[in-house]
């Protein structure tokens, strides 16, 4: 919005156009890792099952703690904002 204001709206669209590629960029890379290194980590746990239930239950705990963090971001905005 700023840049259409000021008069440079070429810039603006190139800015808003490199942050997307770069978003992209570093998410695809976040899901080949993960998924190179899922593979890796099923190859090494066969036949171990107490590595099995860790594995199968880390993406709840990750989820779980992003959550509770988000929470707690939540709730400092609310405290800040109403201060």
């Amino acid at each position: 919005m700023s840049g259409l204001l000021t008069g440079r709206a070429l810039d603006a669209v190139v800015l808003v156009l490199t942050f997307g590629v770069g978003m992209a960029v570093t998410l695809t890379a976040v899901g080949v890792v993960t998924i190179h290194g899922h593979g890796l980590l099923t190859r090494r746990i066969k036949g171990r099952a107490a590595a099995s239930v860790v594995a199968a239950w880390t993406p709840v705990a990750a989820g779980v703690a992003v959550s509770l963090a988000g929470c707690l971001y939540l709730a400092a905005g609310v405290i800040v904002l109403t201060a």
